[in-house]
């Protein structure tokens, strides 16, 4: 949803890191005792809904900037989707993959 409303025009305000840790936790927290077979119904649904999401923003979107966190230059709308939604399964793919058996 951030991401969408960056592209839309509607920026959420700059969050200073300590919030996005205070946010971190409590997800943590939050959904400490969620299954695999959880997540991964999530991803399936979610998912297409993003990709989708991401095919439709036009080039203006993309280079459309986000609040800064502190001390940060402004992220584009691209470079959020490459960090947060393409990067985190970067990051986490070989789990994921495992867990959805592919």
């Amino acid at each position: 949803g951030m991401i969408r409303d960056v592209a839309e025009g509607r920026p959420h305000p700059p969050m200073p890191p300590e919030m996005l840790d205070a946010i971190n936790a409590h997800h943590a927290e939050a959904y400490a005792n969620v299954t695999v077979e959880e997540t991964v119904a999530l991803l399936r649904h979610e998912g297409p809904i993003a990709a989708r999401t991401y095919r439709t923003l036009t080039d203006e979107q993309l280079e459309r900037t986000a609040p800064p966190m502190a001390g940060a230059r402004p992220p584009t709308v691209a470079h959020l989707i490459e960090q947060l939604a393409i990067g985190e399964i970067v990051r986490h793919g070989e789990h994921l993959r495992r867990a959805i058996g592919a």
